[in-house]
């Protein structure tokens, strides 16, 4: 969607009372028009003399080079999407917090599934996005994310009372905490970068800004976020240097991510990690093959690892505390596509042990720092159902030592089929089903989770405008 016509709406309806009544039948819509941007253009510049010089870029400086390009608002891009979820589980997923449970500080930080069925209404995501061409080398993109509390908070949730026979007191219930990447912390802002390039005369590019690095493959918006994803997904701001030609891509970025614990210490701030990605893609008429390895100096930077929270010492984030050790991980990445058919499949491991303190073993009480890793293999077919578009899906999820890493921590395993239709221009309507089975570890406090499963279904409709 331009932002011209958008403009020009809220022009007739915010001024025509005051301009359009000092005018006549004959006079021409294009001269008003004119003459309306005019006045908005004199009015803003009122507003703004006294947020930047003529030398500074800003306030009546800016102002005066927009009504020299009267037509700056055609190259501004707006739109958006909006998705929502009816969900429906077997069982519920919890979370204990180590001052619950029978013996106050019990390390009881595991991903277990409750004794009761539970649903849920749930906005997704809504994301407005606003990109802008400055000039032929230089872009801006921002990205608004909201995504409903209800469905990332577990404190949203009421609790469920002791009782003799039922669930101990925890952190509530929800069916969706193994959708969850990183919960809504309050910042609307989710992408903010510019980006330096032109690339009908060169291959490079540098992009500067709050940015979803290029470390594993996934769908941002995917309704069920696969285990890899959960092992990868880092959003940071972030400098990226890369460069795309002849079916060749790959990048190095650098950002701050979270602090050591040494920075904790000394209350300092450094640039401690980094990473690249190299990758081919060959595209012919009705297939593609995409090939791509990853690399992430520190592991801790994923949005869902970072979310760890450390025992036995004071049960705060790893992002909170900080890390003693960067553990590197890589990521290998393969999805193809031919005719009506598509496969896919990621992996994504840890290089190294995370220290106990920050990311425990899988083994319950164990003495050793986790090394996690997961993949995710799934194939598609594409066809016409009732004159529409559809897609019908099945994927197998896997995951290593991950049963304490990230807020609610991860199943060990998943088989999910998908069915996905396009009813009408940019609305799709889906269907989910997935079973996730937890890690066979016995715990003292709840010994029947050890392989215990949960079945989740989400209907889900997803709208998007441009």
């Amino acid at each position: 969607m331009r932002l011209k016509p958008v403009l020009a709406s809220i022009v007739l309806l915010g001024l025509s009372s005051t301009a359009f009544a000092a005018t006549k039948s004959t006079v021409n819509v294009q001269n008003q028009m004119i003459s309306l941007q005019n006045q908005i253009n004199q009015l803003e510049q009122s507003i703004n003399q006294n947020n930047g010089g003529t030398t500074s870029g800003g306030g009546t400086a800016l102002q005066r080079r927009l009504a020299s390009c009267p037509n700056w608002y055609d190259s501004i891009t707006v739109s958006g999407l909006v998705n929502v979820d009816g969900i429906l589980s077997s069982r519920r997923a919890n979370f204990m917090s180590a001052t619950e449970g029978p013996t106050p500080q019990t390390p009881t930080l595991i991903h277990y599934f409750g004794d009761r069925s539970a649903s849920d209404l749930a906005l997704d995501n809504a994301d407005l996005f606003v990109d802008a061409r400055i000039n032929k080398w230089t872009k801006a993109h921002i990205g608004l994310n909201y995504q409903d509390n209800n469905n990332n908070y577990v404190t949203d949730n009421p609790k469920s009372p002791s009782n003799p026979g039922g669930d101990p007191v925890d952190g509530g219930g929800n069916s969706n905490k193994s959708l969850i990447i990183k919960p809504w912390m309050g910042s609307l802002i989710d992408e903010a970068y510019v980006t330096f390039g032109n690339f009908c005369e060169s291959p490079i590019y540098f992009r500067v800004g709050k940015q979803y690095l290029n470390f594993g493959n996934y769908d941002r918006f995917a309704t069920v976020p696969t285990y890899t994803q959960l092992l990868s997904q880092t959003n940071d701001t972030a400098a990226t240097l890369g460069f795309v030609q002849n079916g060749f891509y790959g990048s190095v970025y650098g950002f701050r991510g979270i602090p050591s614990a040494k920075d904790n210490a000394n209350g300092t701030v450094n640039i401690n990690n980094w990473g690249a990605n190299l990758g081919w893609m060959m595209k012919q008429q009705g297939s593609k093959l995409n090939l791509q390895v990853g690399y992430l100096n520190n592991m801790a930077d994923v949005d869902y690892v970072s979310t760890s929270a450390s025992w036995p010492t004071n049960r705060l984030s790893l992002a909170t505390n900080g890390y003693s050790t960067p553990v590197g991980a890589l990521s290998l990445d393969i999805t193809g596509k031919l005719g009506m058919f598509d496969a896919y499949a990621h992996y994504v491991t840890a290089l190294s042990e995370f220290k106990n303190a920050e990311i425990v073993s899988a083994k319950l009480y164990s003495t050793f720092g986790a090394q996690p890793s997961a993949i995710d293999v799934g194939a598609g077919l594409t066809t016409m159902v009732m004159n529409h578009k559809s897609r019908f899906g099945l994927s197998y999820d896997y995951s290593w030592d991950a049963y304490n890493v990230g807020m609610y921590g991860m199943p060990e395993a998943r088989v999910m089929g998908t069915f996905d239709m396009n009813v009408s221009r940019n609305v799709n309507v889906g269907l989910y089903v997935y079973h996730d089975q937890n890690y066979n570890i016995i715990n003292p406090i709840f010994p029947d989770n050890a392989g215990r499963g949960e079945t989740t279904g989400i209907l889900h409709v997803g709208v998007m405008f441009a």
